[in-house]
């Protein structure tokens, strides 16, 4: 999960089509800061939900989701790990 860091600007590069609440996840990690976040970072397609929306039974999880529920978890902790301050 690439970042470019500009100290009062991050632009994060998250993968596939990533739910908007991974972007307001990472506007939360660095609330001082401007984070610009950009989907489809390596090319693929696909839905990436949060849980909620597993548990909602979200109609756009059945031809386009390619990943399994806990995804969530992996991606807010990549999504902590490269906004971190340095």
């Amino acid at each position: 999960m690439p970042v470019v860091d500009f100290g009062v600007a991050q632009i994060l590069l998250l993968p596939r089509e990533s739910y908007v609440d991974f972007q307001l996840a990472d506007q939360k990690m660095r609330p001082n800061s401007f984070v610009w976040v950009a989907g489809y970072g390596e090319g693929g397609t696909g839905y990436i939900p949060t849980e909620k929306h597993w548990e909602e039974k979200d109609a756009n999880l059945g031809d386009w989701c390619w990943v399994h529920s806990g995804a969530e978890k992996l991606m807010i902790r990549a999504m902590d790990e490269v906004l971190k301050k340095p």
